[in-house]
């Protein structure tokens, strides 16, 4: 007789605590490869989600997250309905206390780990299906840690946006979870819940339908896709079909439910849906490449459309597709294979919604590999344990299988925190994409807006003009043009590129807003207000165009606008500093201590960075706390003639001199003014 397991003191066999402690290990390696992660920057769409949206900047409206799609981003053609992800931001910037990264960054981990410790039982059960023992669980634990670990999968780990394909692959292993180990709760059909819920962080969820569909046919019917030809795989199909009918009918519900309620303002990608197709099956064969050898991994794909059925492309992802085809029908005529044809169909059907015939904007980006990565993940774990086995006597082969496991999930540890480095910031991220993917015009253009925020301009231009070869006509592309041309000194160049970039999109918000600011920097303040009231407009959201507008009504001391404006923003974002602060009769500044000093000195420091509403809204405020300081009249004039009000710049100066009728400065300034009041009169 053989000897019973060995009890640990818990009343657990000293097998089970083994693996409990593998999975911390486990857990650890994750954690250890995610480690330079946390702090990494916010990037791509993050700008109009997370960083200018003023919808998350509080908890006050959440019902308003699931009726408004607005809510979830600054740029109105961006906004489809995700309201459990606009949430979750939002309870991020809460708990962070603002924009912090490492709040984003952590809930994010969290989610991974979350999804980790899923598939742990749900991989198990699929192996238990086709071959019951003790070491599936061994397997399965090797399968999820390679997944989490997997450093292709790092892009929607350190991509804060991609939460939402975190949220809707959790979701769908949830869902199957759920059908695996409560029976009864089938027949009340629970197990549609992960996968509602979980569309509203993204419609892939609906995928489940199709997976369910495949796993019935395989695991519960035991049936082979070859079995297709006969009687028996007819009958098989039957009953999957009868068994997933729910997940069907419910997941597309569920799909038009969410389409309906997406923003009429969303704009679709304009490519062509069959230069698109053709070019799809290279992509699906990248994608795999990519599992098998994650090289040359790159943020930003310059990949170019397909546009010819003779293209050597088409042909080799087309023979891709079919080997792949053929091998899941090979696969599935051995029960004892069918985790690997499972694993397999769960890549294709995965892929099949943004790698088809559906055009999305980016032919090829690396995030939409996380979904489908659980099947390769699951067939990949499960290909080499039949492998092993071969080997020889168990023990042995047991031995073989774990160090080969531990050799790839190793490998791929290094590659993920190599990978983080690669996201840590803006520069280090577009640096990156410039290299691996020199003709995408976006990566060059986003490279340039860093050296310009470092102050390189003429690196900056060489890198727009080197994008503008690329995408002639690309709006944002014009903007920063005009951004690094009038710090360059040639402001009737730059205000050509602000205008064509409004004449290829006029309805690009953030072109008007940097057209305002520019036009404010260059003293056409009057002109500047018609075009941020524009950029709200098409982007109530936005927090830049609405501060600005806040600061003019500050500065020109219009305390009815001002206040009316403040309200609205009010209304968006209950908890917005700013307009909270203007409410209130203050201004959203910080100074060392409260006094008219203080914020005349700083109001000063904005004089010198050309800030001329900023510092005339301190300079007001100073003037509240101290009425009779003849400096703050002239610097107040200086910063409202700089603007372009030189009627309210000349009553300052005057109102300086009758403080101190000695001021040379406030003198000679009361004669700029009135020079540039004349020349306003007298301009058409």
């Amino acid at each position: 007789m053989g000897r019973a397991p060995r009890k640990s003191s818990g009343g657990r066999t000293r097998s089970d605590a083994i693996f409990v402690a593998a999975c911390l290990l486990a857990v650890g390696g994750v954690l250890a490869a995610y480690s330079n992660h946390f702090d990494n920057g916010f990037h791509f769409d993050d700008s109009h989600v997370i960083v200018d949206n003023l919808s998350i900047r509080g908890l006050h409206d959440v019902p308003g997250f699931f009726t408004d799609p607005q809510t979830f981003t600054s740029l109105p053609q961006n906004a489809v309905y995700r309201p459990l992800l606009t949430l979750s931001y939002a309870i991020d910037y809460h708990l962070g206390g603002g924009l912090e990264p490492r709040q984003f960054h952590l809930t994010q981990f969290g989610l991974l780990l979350a999804l980790g410790a899923m598939l742990v039982p749900f991989i198990r059960r699929l192996f238990d299906a086709v071959d019951p023992g003790p070491r599936n669980r061994w397997v399965a634990l090797a399968a999820a840690t390679l997944f989490c670990i997997h450093t292709a999968n790092t892009e929607t780990v350190n991509y804060l946006s991609s939460r939402s394909s975190l949220v809707a692959t959790s979701s769908v292993v949830a869902s199957f979870l759920v059908y695996m180990v409560w029976p009864r709760g089938r027949r009340a059909h629970l197990y549609l819940l992960p996968m509602l819920i979980g569309g509203l962080a993204k419609p892939l969820t609906v995928m489940f339908a199709p997976l369910l569909f495949v796993f019935v046919f395989l695991f519960e019917e035991r049936c082979s896709f070859g079995d297709l030809a006969g009687r028996k795989g007819w009958h098989a199909v039957r009953a999957a079909l009868v068994r997933s009918a729910p997940a069907l009918v419910a997941g597309t519900a569920l799909f038009l439910f969410l389409r309906a309620m997406d923003a009429p303002t969303l704009q679709y990608a304009t490519i062509d849906r069959w230069d698109y197709a053709r070019t799809q099956p290279f992509v699906w064969l990248h994608y795999f490449r990519l599992f098998l050898f994650p090289h040359g991994l790159t943020a930003d794909t310059d990949w170019r459309l397909v546009e010819r059925w003779l293209d050597a492309r088409l042909l080799l992802g087309g023979l891709f597709i079919a080997a792949l085809v053929v091998t899941v029908v090979w696969l599935s005529r051995r029960p004892r294979r069918h985790p690997i044809a499972f694993g397999l169909a769960w890549f294709a059907i995965a892929l099949a919604p943004t790698s088809s015939i559906v055009p999305l904007s980016e032919v090829c980006n690396e995030h939409r590999i996380f979904f489908p990565y659980v099947g390769l993940a699951v067939a990949a774990a499960w290909a080499i344990a039949l492998g092993s086995s071969k080997l020889g006597r168990p023990r042995v082969a047991g031995a073989l299988g774990a160090l080969l496991a531990l050799v790839v999930i190793a490998l791929h540890g290094i590659g993920t925190y190599q990978r983080n480095a690669v996201w840590k910031d803006e520069k280090s991220l577009w640096k990156d994409v410039t290299v691996k993917s020199p003709r995408n015009g976006r990566g060059l253009m986003n490279y340039g807006l860093v050296l310009m925020a470092e102050g390189e301009m003429e690196r900056a231009l060489g890198y727009y003009e080197r994008a503008a070869k690329i995408n002639p006509n690309y709006p944002v592309l014009e903007v920063n043009l005009g951004i690094v041309k009038s710090a360059l000194g040639d402001p009737e160049t730059a205000e050509r590129h602000f205008l064509r970039a409004l004449e290829l999109q006029p309805d690009y918000a953030q072109g008007h807003y940097y057209y305002a600011r520019w036009l404010v920097e260059h003293g056409r303040t009057p002109q500047a207000m018609t075009h941020l009231e524009r950029a709200i407009a098409i982007s109530p959201g936005d927090v830049h165009p609405n501060r600005m507008l806040l600061d003019a009504y500050a500065a020109l001391d219009d305390a009815a606008s001002l206040a009316a404006h403040a309200r609205r923003v009010l209304q968006i974002a209950p908890s917005d500093p700013a307009a909270t602060a203007y409410l209130d009769g203050r201004v959203p500044y910080e100074v060392a201590e409260e006094s008219a000093r203080a914020y005349a000195e700083l109001g000063l420091a904005k004089i010198h960075r050309r800030k001329w509403l900023e510092s005339a809204a301190l300079y007001r405020h100073a003037l509240r706390l101290d009425p009779h300081d003849s400096s703050s009249w002239n610097n107040l004039g200086w910063a409202l003639g700089s603007a372009g009000f030189p009627a309210l710049a000349v009553a300052c100066f005057e109102r300086a001199l009758e403080l101190d009728p000695a001021s040379e400065h406030a003198r000679e300034n009361l004669r700029w003014a009135r020079e540039l009041q004349s020349e306003a009169g007298a301009s058409p």
